[in-house]
């Protein structure tokens, strides 16, 4: 009962990059099933909408034909309501998806990259995080798959940890 109590949690008030973290947090080591109902074509209308690549960084690495760590982000957690839809959806590799998903970075409604005034760190903060900051992410390909206003805001409202870095002009 325990596990289907977590999963049912996990399910509706966490993103799915963050279920094996939470699960570890609490002592909980359990195989995740029952996942939310997905449409399995989203991941790759919206890898293929950013053309198989990170819309922050550009990271893009293959083995063989294989994509590597390159995902389909929901903006507004399917978890929340947020639906399998391009306009709700953004190409990110797996370090921006965790970043994203945990709030430490958001956009605002021009696809600049904000991140948060809490956020610090040594190796890595620089290279994965200020250096976007302030820069808009690389557009989709249609601008019909350009991520809606409301569910930008609602990561801003709900996921993001601002306010944001102060950016010198």
């Amino acid at each position: 009962m325990i596990s289907e109590l977590a999963i049912i949690l996990l399910g509706q008030n966490f993103p799915e990059t963050m279920h094996e973290d939470v699960l570890n947090e609490v002592g909980l080591d359990m195989e995740l099933a029952g996942k939310l109902r997905r449409d399995p074509q989203f991941r790759e209308r919206i890898l293929k909408s950013y053309e198989y690549r990170c819309a922050v960084c550009g990271f893009n690495v293959r083995l063989g034909n294989i994509l590597i760590a390159v995902e389909a982000a929901h903006i507004k957690w399917h978890q929340a309501g947020g639906p399998d839809q391009e306009e709700n959806g953004i190409a990110l590799c797996t370090m921006h998806h965790k970043l994203f998903d945990r709030g430490v970075f958001t956009l605002n409604e021009s696809l600049k990259f904000q991140v948060a005034e809490a956020a610090h760190g040594t190796e890595g903060f620089e290279e994965w995080l200020m250096r976007y900051h302030g820069k808009e992410i690389r557009p989709p390909q249609s601008p019909l798959y350009r991520p809606k206003d409301s569910y930008i805001n609602w990561h801003v409202r709900e996921v993001f940890r601002g306010p944001q870095r102060y950016l010198a002009d």
